[in-house]
């Protein structure tokens, strides 16, 4: 579907940068492309192409801007020499260089997320985070991690905003919910141990607090903030509308602000994602037959 309408199966719109290890076998299947303000850009040369104008739509935005951006795909940085900068294939089949002219190099080394101060566990590179969803332990239950789990798709500040109110919650008792296992929401083939899904880590910690949007109330009450819940992303006002850390302001914020995006999107992306929605709850609905019945044939002892 993302490559008929886009023309790139790699990411949305991303005709240029494609990551090596981007395939469905590992896993790592990126639908959302998260530079597409600069794809237009990125994508002028190779949508010079006359078979390339049926997806120039999506480039529109951008079609003033002067200057577009060359991307070397697949290579890495080898030497400095005087004002270049010279960069090595990493593919196999293609080892010649390429020289390019720089005046200002950014290096984008990362970091090492250690605490020597706390004396935690480690795996030679970054330092264990808590058990209890990457927020604390249970038998130091005082001392709490914030903003430290990394989403595949998603905002670090507002899981730190959910991952505080969870802490404040099981510290004065109120989360009553049920227990949800770390396992269903953990990035697998992921180079952190810390990393998982966005929108399952969010409603993950929002169960157990009882701070899940009630989806029929809310169709029921005022159908503009179940359609932000439904059809939006996990943001944290949509867990302040129930539950111990509900806020009066958080409805009308779901109905406009976060409504907003979801009205540009379109009728036909929203079409799309309203039948993509309903074929994961028909598949849902039969692992949850399936599973009843394997249950009642085969019940455990």
């Amino acid at each position: 579907g993302m490559l008929c309408v886009s023309g790139s199966s790699a990411g949305w719109n991303q005709w240029r940068g494609r990551a090596d290890a981007m395939d469905w076998a590992e896993g790592r299947k990126h639908i959302v492309n998260k530079a597409t303000k600069c794809m237009p850009l990125i994508n002028r040369g190779p949508k010079e192409a006359w078979w390339a104008r049926p997806w120039r739509w999506l480039d529109k935005a951008q079609a003033d801007v002067a200057v577009g951006v060359d991307l070397l795909d697949h290579y890495e940085a080898a030497s400095f020499g005087g004002r270049a900068v010279r960069f090595r294939s990493t593919r196999a089949d293609d080892r010649h260089d390429v020289e390019v002219a720089a005046d200002v190099v950014v290096l984008a080394t990362g970091y090492r997320q250690t605490f020597p101060f706390l004396k935690r566990a480690s795996d030679g590179q970054d330092d264990a985070l808590p058990t209890e969803h990457f927020i604390c332990d249970p038998e130091e239950g005082d001392l709490a991690f914030f903003g430290f789990a990394r989403p595949n798709v998603g905002a670090i500040p507002p899981m730190s905003e959910l991952q505080a109110m969870w802490w404040v919650a099981k510290l004065q008792g109120r989360a009553t919910g049920p227990r949800v296992p770390s396992a269903p929401y953990k990035l697998t083939n992921c180079r952190l141990s810390y990393g998982v899904d966005y929108g399952l880590y969010m409603f993950s910690l929002a169960r157990e607090i009882g701070a899940a949007p009630n989806l029929a109330r809310w169709i029921l009450e005022r159908p503009a903030v179940a359609l932000a819940c439904a059809f939006g992303q996990a943001h944290a006002p949509l867990f302040r509308l129930d539950g111990p850390f509900a806020h009066g302001d958080a409805p009308d914020v779901c109905a406009t602000e976060l409504l907003e995006p979801i009205r540009k999107r379109g009728a036909a992306m929203n079409c799309i994602f309203g039948l993509t929605l309903c074929f994961f709850a028909a598949v849902n609905a039969c692992a949850v037959v399936v599973e009843g019945v394997v249950e009642s044939l085969f019940p455990h002892e």
